[in-house]
């Protein structure tokens, strides 16, 4: 076996530290707006948020999907879409 001369490499790398420069308009936290989306995102934190239109539990749609729900945990319907043979469709 033949004994080769071996290379060495001295590598020098050099650090940059970048600056990140925030881009667009500058924000005023005492805004309005500011202010809002700071509450919306506490109530969001604190699981208070609610959107949208809320649910009436005694509408006919509501009644009908609580009875699908407790026929499907009681084994008599099966997941997915199911003809209820008791509906007016």
């Amino acid at each position: 076996m033949k004994k080769g001369n071996k290379k060495v490499q001295n590598v020098v790398v050099e650090s940059v530290v970048t600056v990140e420069v925030k881009k667009g308009r500058k924000v005023d936290p005492t805004s309005k707006r500011q202010i809002r989306l700071a509450e919306l995102a506490a109530k969001k934190a604190n699981g208070e948020l609610s959107k949208g239109r809320p649910v009436d539990p005694t509408s006919k749609r509501q009644v009908r999907l609580a009875e699908l729900e407790a026929k499907r945990e009681a084994g008599i319907l099966k997941k997915g879409r199911n003809i209820d043979p008791n509906s007016k469709r």
